[in-house]
């Protein structure tokens, strides 16, 4: 007896719009991209096949502008990404208490920035870092401080930037952990209260079952640190001497200042795989791999 005709899936259909947009936005420029990066093109119609020449030159530490954009993002990996992160879980755990009252309120203050435009707030940051007449001088004066030069040294202006980063994503990570806060079961705060104090009960209770959320976060924050462009770009452009200058800031001058787009399509897979490296190296630090 011979078998009918297998039916073509129906859901082939539904899943189509899907698969093409899929695709068309995302495979295709992936696999563009790559091959771009292979290549010197520029403006021109014509260009010529270059195979890794493109990463060499980049991995080669010739370009000392890359050098200098990596080592501005080590900097902000090591230094603002643990404040931040600590910082987060605080605001998290006080705000989760039932010691702080109009709890909206506070949570609104704190997430608002994340909710401003970038571009916005990096202006206005601008105007209040200026040396003679910004803000924060002002205070500094009548407090019976000096003025600093916040974007004119290279470590005031590291430090202006690490202080914008921290003013606009403090309330992002914090809704996270406030998320897996609410998530740890009362009946443990309840049962360490017979034996523990409240620091205790953070440290051993807390940070313990907020472990998966703390990695989430942090890998967010290392990958946000490395797209680092809007705030050096228009708080200091680079400067001073470079200090603040980013390798999206690179690849960006690269691609539209220079045209030189099979040179920056090379620096964007390098920084993706940097990205993955941070990201996977922190994870096996942390034991995320170890099973059980």
């Amino acid at each position: 007896m011979l078998k009918g005709k297998r039916k073509f899936p129906s859901f082939i259909f539904f899943l189509l719009p899907f698969l093409t947009l899929f695709s068309l936005f995302l495979i295709f420029p992936f696999v563009y991209s790559l091959f771009i990066s292979t290549t010197n093109m520029s403006l021109s119609p014509t260009y010529e096949f270059r195979g890794i020449a493109n990463y060499q030159y980049v991995l080669g530490g010739r370009d000392t502008l890359f050098l200098a954009g990596f080592r501005f993002l080590s900097i902000l990996m090591f230094t603002q990404v643990p404040i931040m992160t600590v910082l987060a879980i605080a605001l998290a755990i006080i705000l989760n208490s039932a010691l702080v009252k109009a709890k909206v309120i506070f949570r609104t203050a704190i997430v608002l920035p994340m909710m401003t435009s970038i571009v916005v707030s990096a202006i206005t940051w601008d105007y209040m870092f200026g040396e003679r007449f910004g803000l924060i001088n002002n205070f500094l004066r009548m407090a019976g401080l000096p003025g600093q030069p916040w974007l004119l040294t290279s470590f005031f202006a590291r430090a202006s930037i690490i202080m914008v980063m921290l003013w606009r994503w403090t309330g992002y990570n914090m809704i996270l952990f406030l998320a897996g806060l609410q998530a740890i079961p009362e009946e443990l705060y309840d049962a360490a209260k017979l034996d523990a104090g409240r620091l205790q009960a953070v440290w051993y209770i807390t940070l313990p079952l907020l472990k998966p959320m703390i990695i989430f976060a942090t890998i967010m924050n290392i990958v946000g640190c490395l797209q680092c462009f809007a705030e050096p770009y228009i708080l200091t452009r680079g400067g001073p001497g470079n200090a603040t200058y980013s390798v999206l800031m690179r690849i960006y001058n690269m691609a539209f200042g220079q045209y030189q787009f099979g040179y920056a399509a090379a620096g964007s897979w390098v920084l993706a795989l940097v990205a993955i490296c941070a990201s996977v190296l922190f994870m096996w630090g942390t034991g995320f791999f170890k099973k059980g």
